[in-house]
């Protein structure tokens, strides 16, 4: 097998376009320097056992997977003679055009969604069309970088910012913020600026939770926030949630007020009480004085019968947000840890641990921007409880 061109990556990946009896075939293998290194091969082997059974017009479909002079151990691909997306981006072509691209590449991504296989590498460099009918062919594959090869701009423009982090695992929406990359990068107009805003949201909760919302919004152009019917029982049931929460936070809050309230005219009216007393004593005849002051009845069974104060209620209600964020938070924190768990860590393994919680803990808090010190002091309080008991395990 011959190669007949190389496409140019800047990955430790290398694409060649070869012909096999007749027909072309695209050759995925690994650049001179990195073939000898087994973790890349087993890694290239792994991304053929994902994803071969995929099968989809818009999919680049995977072959086989086999030794392939010079590149070594490949994934081979069909293939047809076309060009990067960022290479048809320089061209030019009508509104129509562009919008058809999109609408290709959000349905081969909701294809691999529906297979519960998240992309999380989209750019203007893994998707291609052909030169004859403007298809898309999306290359399902996650190029590779190393330590010498660094991911350029143009790639990591696309990228969610959980994805540059690689601290989360990446959901749906990793690949909405690319697709909305995409709509600014091909420049359909200000009429998409919406569309746009719906999946770059820098917090991934704030984007199109799925590409038939994306979709929806693109077709509708300015009128791009899903409806309310539009979306998912789970967010509806998430903001019914948050409404009970805040309701019984005011309970709560009210709850307190009225207690101190009454606490505080019960203790005023007896302050007034003894010094109206106190008074009268100090203006009656010294006999009247010495007699013992017989007891009041009426105002012990008042006392008795007061409200006082819950001590077991909670002094804020403001703090109800953990109850959601905690559980992913543990989650997330526990797939941090789960590549070094039950072993000694070298000192390399330590630091790269470290720097990958901090990068965690800063995302969470520009999440969380807006909360109040209180309510940021309990979530650094949750976030350090739990990374105080894993360090412990």
């Amino acid at each position: 097998m011959t190669i007949d061109k190389e496409l140019t990556t800047s990955s430790l990946n290398c694409l060649g376009v070869a012909t096999e009896e007749g027909k072309q075939v695209l050759l995925v293998g690994l650049k001179e320097g990195f073939r000898d290194k087994p973790q890349y091969a087993r890694s290239l082997k792994r991304e053929f056992s994902q994803c071969h059974d995929f099968c989809h017009p818009h999919l680049i479909k995977y072959l086989r997977f086999e030794e392939a002079s010079p590149y070594g151990p490949c994934i081979v691909m069909e293939w047809e003679d076309a060009r990067t997306l960022a290479d048809f981006m320089r061209e030019s072509h009508t509104e129509e055009e562009k919008k058809a691209v999109i609408v290709q590449v959000a349905e081969a991504v909701g294809y691999l969604h529906s297979n519960g296989f998240v992309h999380g590498a989209l750019s203007a460099d893994t998707v291609f069309v052909t030169k004859k009918g403007n298809q898309v062919k999306l290359l399902n594959f996650r190029p590779r970088y190393s330590d010498s090869l660094r991911m350029p701009h143009e790639v990591t423009a696309y990228l969610a910012p959980e994805a540059k982090d690689g601290t989360v695992a990446l959901d749906a929406r990793a690949d909405i913020f690319s697709l909305g990359v995409m709509v600014k990068e091909i420049n359909l107009g200000p009429d998409y600026e919406g569309v746009v805003a719906g999946c770059c949201s820098y917090g991934r909760y704030q984007r199109y939770e799925s590409t038939d919302a994306f979709l929806s919004a693109l077709e509708h152009r300015r009128y791009s926030r899903p409806s309310s019917s539009s979306q998912s029982e789970e967010g509806r049931n998430n903001r019914t949630k948050l409404i009970i929460g805040a309701v019984i936070a005011l309970l709560i809050v009210a709850l307190i007020v009225f207690f101190n309230s009454n606490s505080k005219t019960e203790t005023e009216a007896k302050q007034a009480s003894t010094e109206q007393t106190d008074s009268a004593k100090s203006t009656a005849p010294e006999s009247e004085q010495a007699a013992p002051a017989a007891p009041d009845d009426s105002d012990a069974s008042a006392q008795s019968a007061a409200p006082t104060p819950n001590a077991g209620t909670p002094t804020s209600a403001g703090n109800d947000f953990l109850t959601t964020l905690v559980p992913q938070m543990q989650k997330d924190i526990d797939r941090i840890y789960a590549p070094y768990a039950g072993r000694d860590l070298t000192p390399a393994e330590k630091a790269q641990l470290s720097r990958r919680r901090s990068r965690y803990y800063r995302g969470l808090r520009r999440t969380l921007k807006g909360k109040t010190p209180d309510e940021m002091a309990a979530f650094d309080k949750a976030f350090a409880d739990y990374v105080k008991q894993k360090n412990a395990q």
